[in-house]
């Protein structure tokens, strides 16, 4: 919330903690923590 709009959930935390711009962000953990879940990917061969 570099600028103090909105908020984002993250699935891996950034490399630094600022924004494109260098300013300041605020990680929060979710608590209680969420088990972990699977994600697959998938598209049409059509799609390249």
């Amino acid at each position: 919330m570099a600028r103090g709009f909105g908020c984002s959930v993250l699935i891996q935390r950034p490399a630094v903690h600022r924004s494109y711009e260098g300013l300041p962000l605020v990680l929060r953990e979710i608590a209680p923590a969420e088990p972990a879940a699977n994600v697959l990917m998938m598209w049409s061969r059509e799609c390249g």
